[in-house]
């Protein structure tokens, strides 16, 4: 088995989830525009400083190219 989304099909990650009651509106809070992640886009080529920092500041990365 792989690793990554595409090694296993959703429905069975899916089935390997608790039954979570809160779910249903947790799952809806990005639609409502309730729901936000901040993150810092960050060049590849600048990735290694970058990483070294988000760990310190606990910042969240999003690569670019």
């Amino acid at each position: 088995m792989g690793s990554g989304q595409g090694s296993a099909a959703t429905r069975a990650i899916l089935g390997e989830l608790p039954e979570l009651p809160e779910l249903p509106e947790l799952a809806a809070e990005p639609a409502r525009g309730t729901f936000s992640v901040e993150g810092r886009a960050v060049s590849l080529s600048d990735v290694e400083r970058a990483w070294v920092q988000a760990a310190a500041s606990g910042d969240r990365l999003v690569i670019t190219p």
